[in-house]
């Protein structure tokens, strides 16, 4: 097992033939559906209650930006899933694999592997911003500027908008409830180069990958609106398969507004803001990006009545001037 990171353990590494579990929603569907899971839940009330917990929990466990605590009924429950699935290995190389999934994930977790408090990139008060942009069903960004802002993700340094397309991308892979986002841009130019960077984004994600055949193949039919048989047609050889299959996504995020880009005429624009659900009156809350002395970006969670004045003065504003937005879908590259 040369990549020991808990991902590729559960979902990537063949174990008799193929991973344990495709993704993290069939993880949390075995964990719900089983009886011999200590998470099997029969009351259609309780399903829906319990699915939701253990999506945040599983994503945060396996997430590079969070620390959760691996439980003694989760580890009991993969075992059991594994005996029950009757996969054909030894005895030995079963407690093997387990013995290093468990390793793995509780080193990934290990409070030693997050930075202190005082050099993380938010103040106390937004220490849950990590989770809640997973956990969101609608996130919007409105900025004038570029976000300075550096975030430890998968072991390296990336910027904010590497860390939202790796959200966004993982969101639909891993076939998590839908999530939308919207930026919002003062100039049209500026959201023509919004779309142009997600483009790049996008090509040095799928350049990262071992083999783009086998990941359209495995992941991209329905999911990201790219056509296998049109990409590999020896009729119709395409010169860059990357980019073309980073227009095919990006084009699929634009037209399903999976991912929206607005220029806003409107006079909302002081520091950058990302608000998670902000028409949800339970679920809703913004944070602010605030330079700080070294021109780097620090992540400060609004109080209840700085975002109750941000969502009557601006969100609400937004909505009765419809418009002054105006949509610039991804195809205005071309």
């Amino acid at each position: 097992m040369e990549n020991k990171e808990p991902s590729y353990l559960l979902f990537e590494y063949n174990i008799d033939g193929a991973p344990l579990f495709r993704n993290q929603t069939e993880l949390v569907n075995e964990l719900l559906n089983r009886k011999s899971s200590q998470f099997y839940r029969s009351e259609e009330k309780l399903v829906k209650a319990e699915r939701i917990r253990l999506k945040t929990y599983v994503s945060q466990l396996l997430s590079d930006t969070t620390n959760r605590h691996l439980s003694d009924e989760l580890i009991t429950s993969l075992r059991k899933i594994a005996q029950e699935k009757k996969i054909k290995v030894s005895s030995e190389e079963l407690d093997e694999y387990f013995e290093t999934l468990i390793k793995s994930i509780r080193s990934k977790n290990k409070k030693d592997n997050f930075r202190s408090r005082n050099s993380l990139p938010f103040d106390s008060s937004a220490s849950d911003f990590f989770p809640n942009i997973v956990d969101a069903n609608y996130i919007t960004i409105f900025t004038a500027r570029e976000a300075k802002l550096k975030i430890e993700l998968k072991n390296k340094k990336v910027s904010l908008a590497e860390f939202f397309l790796d959200d966004i991308l993982n969101n639909i892979l891993d076939n998590r409830p839908t999530k939308y986002y919207r930026f919002n841009f003062p100039r049209k130019e500026t959201c023509i180069l919004f779309w142009r960077g997600i483009k790049k984004e996008l090509i040095n994600y799928l350049e990262s990958q071992k083999s783009i055949t086998e990941w359209v193949g495995r992941n991209a039919v329905e999911k990201l609106g790219v056509r296998p048989t049109e990409l590999f047609s020896k009729s119709t050889p395409i010169e860059n398969p990357y980019l073309y299959v980073a227009n095919k996504i990006a084009q699929n995020l634009s037209d399903n507004n999976l991912v929206s880009v607005y220029q806003t005429e409107l006079p909302v624009f002081t520091v950058p803001v990302i608000a998670i659900d902000p028409h949800d009156i339970i679920k809703s809350k913004a944070y602010l990006l605030l330079l700080n002395e070294t021109g780097e970006d620090n992540i400060h969670k609004m109080t209840t009545e700085e975002f109750y004045n941000w969502r009557f003065y601006v969100w609400e504003n937004l909505r009765l001037n419809k418009s002054k937005n105006s949509l610039v879908p991804f195809s205005e590259l071309y």
